[in-house]
């Protein structure tokens, strides 16, 4: 059986496969940096270190302590936490960002064993602007708006 490193890795190197194939289609420049070259740089940076937790897994001996072990329940907390998601992604285009978010932070935090429900609401709340500044305003990213009215 393989050690949770060694599978994280090969999921990374995977990932950044993807993401380097993906980026050559992006628009060529004339000259300069186009928006192609973050992703690529990204990508190789995250293979070469994913590539040396595999040779720093493979190369352990203590593989028997890091096996893939599922706590009791464990699939059952991954089966919830996915229909969540999926439930979140589709309210979202309906609630909006700001208003859902919150409420999804908590119910993820529930779902990870996290039982103190004021800190869950201050998690829930605090994150959310902060998210908003950081995507909408910093990185004019669009994110999906209320749209019920």
């Amino acid at each position: 059986m393989l050690s949770v490193d060694l599978w994280t890795s090969i999921g990374l190197m995977a990932l950044s496969c993807v993401v380097f194939l993906s980026s050559l289609g992006m628009p060529k420049p004339r000259f300069g940096l186009g928006p192609g070259a973050y992703p690529r740089v990204v990508s190789i940076v995250l293979f070469m270190l994913a590539a040396a937790l595999a040779f720093g897994s493979w190369k352990s001996r203590a593989e028997e302590a890091r096996r893939l072990k599922i706590a009791p329940g464990g699939f059952r907390r991954i089966l919830v936490l996915t229909v969540v998601t999926l439930a979140y992604i589709q309210l979202l285009k309906v609630l909006g960002f700001v208003y859902l978010t919150p409420f999804f932070l908590m119910v993820v935090l529930y779902i990870f064993g996290y039982r103190k429900p004021l800190a869950s609401v201050a998690i829930g709340v605090g994150t959310t602007p902060a998210l908003y500044v950081v995507f909408e305003l910093t990185f004019k990213v669009l994110l999906p708006e209320f749209t019920l009215f």
